[in-house]
């Protein structure tokens, strides 16, 4: 998706489990109110969460490259915010919680230097560290305001945990000298991601106690990018096959540990699963015949139902899926909300 994304820095994998393939009917979407913004003209907006109550908080590129923060509330008005001692290289906010706060990161004096911050629903924003060196990624934030993410540990990213209060306890899957990147976190403190060994990349789901366990949706690479409530994680897996030899896939992993794959679109590229809500409904973009990106929204029944965001039928990239369905993403450089 974007490059911004930490997320996408390196791939993450693990073990096996139990695999189940479903078969899903697609519908082509028609009924849905899509509405598309942009914080500022001529400028590129990425949204990259919505809360529970419609807010959407993202960032925007301004004219000369640099990217800011904003939150957009349910009534459509936009505001914007940087981080207290943003560099050049800006301000990125990853996830907003139910109560108006916001989890992101930003740029110091140079590309190399990155630090979190959590944003209140009030406008404070308080800037924070892990670690002794200064690469902070921050993925996700829970309803109790806990943020979840990953940090350079002596060339090594690590998990890490932020209780609301402020403390911080850090965290690896698979050693101290493999990568783990958390990437969501529910609201009971549990928290999906990804991780690598010597084997590939794994799925790992992290207990509140602390307790982890890792899987895999398939052979070539597990990806989780979100958790619901009930432990339910989507995400998606490399398998071999297409024109490339390899094939992305979606996947559900059931709280019981099962795991169902999915496909937005007759298998030629790829589907790329990215969030999931309470209800189990999931969000995310697929690659077409022609090699163009659709969104998709995949009921908790398992039928799927495609969209584009706007009158050209490429570049709808959804980040983000609320408890009642409204998606959120990015259209051809603007913002947009697909309403329930």
């Amino acid at each position: 998706m974007k490059s911004n994304n930490p997320r996408l820095f390196t791939a993450p994998i693990f073990c096996a489990c139990l695999l189940g393939n479903a078969l899903l009917a697609v519908a082509q979407s028609a009924d849905k109110q899509i509405t598309t913004f942009d914080v500022s003209a001529n400028t590129q907006t990425v949204p990259t969460s919505i809360s529970g109550r419609g807010e959407i908080a993202g960032y925007y590129l301004d004219a000369t490259g640099v990217a800011h923060g904003f939150t957009r509330d349910k009534d459509g008005t936009i505001a914007t915010f940087d981080a207290p001692g943003a560099g050049t290289h800006g301000t990125f906010p990853v996830s907003i919680n139910g109560r108006g706060e916001i989890a992101g990161y930003y740029y110091g004096s140079s590309v190399f230097v990155t630090h979190a911050f959590v944003r209140e629903s009030d406008g404070k924003i308080t800037a924070f560290d892990v670690g002794p060196n200064t690469q902070t990624f921050p993925a996700s934030i829970n309803s109790k305001g806990e943020i979840t993410g990953y940090y350079n540990d002596a060339g090594f990213p690590h998990g890490f945990i932020r209780a609301a209060d402020g403390t911080i306890s850090t965290f690896f899957v698979l050693g101290p000298n493999s990568i783990t990147f958390p990437a969501s976190i529910n609201s009971r403190g549990e928290i999906t991601g990804s991780c690598n060994d010597a084997g590939g990349t794994h799925g790992f789901v992290r207990r509140e106690d602390g307790g982890i366990n890792t899987f895999d949706a398939g052979p070539n690479g597990t990806v989780p990018a979100s958790i619901n409530s009930k432990g339910e994680i989507t995400g998606y897996y490399l398998a071999p096959g297409g024109q490339h030899g390899l094939l992305v896939h979606g996947f559900l992993r059931h709280s019981d540990g099962s795991i169902a794959s999915f496909d937005a679109d007759p298998p030629i590229v790829g589907t790329y699963a990215q969030s999931i809500n309470q209800r189990g409904e999931i969000t995310g973009f697929y690659y077409d015949v022609n090699i163009l990106i659709h969104g998709f929204v995949r009921a908790s029944d398992g039928v799927i139902t495609t969209f584009d965001a706007g009158s050209i039928a490429n570049g709808t990239l959804p980040t983000s899926i609320n408890r009642r369905g409204d998606i959120t993403g990015s259209y051809r450089g603007n913002g947009f909300l697909r309403s329930r």
